[in-house]
């Protein structure tokens, strides 16, 4: 992506994409997941860093390191926490 885009427009479309994991993360209950779901937002936090810091670095790639990590820890997080929310509404 970065190659086709460049680093500032590719910090964009990822800006975006986070924008949009998370809207329709904050949108499940409304289509019939249980409430319970809303705690795979807190992931938000992680991502969030990281477009942050992509968006403020277009320099060397040794600056935008960080920003791996926290994606990463951001998806993790997030699919820990779905489950564990639907789990929880099942259980409890």
């Amino acid at each position: 992506m970065v190659v086709r885009l460049g680093r500032r427009r590719a910090a964009r479309v990822f800006l975006v994409l986070v924008l949009a994991a998370f809207v329709c993360q904050g949108a499940l209950p409304f289509l019939g997941l249980p409430r319970t779901i809303w705690l795979g937002l807190i992931a938000w936090s992680f991502a969030f860093r990281a477009a942050w810091r992509l968006w403020a670095h277009t320099g060397p790639t040794s600056e935008i390191i960080p920003a791996q990590g926290w994606t990463l820890r951001s998806f993790v997080l997030l699919a820990l926490l779905d489950a564990a929310a639907l789990l929880w509404f099942q259980y409890w």
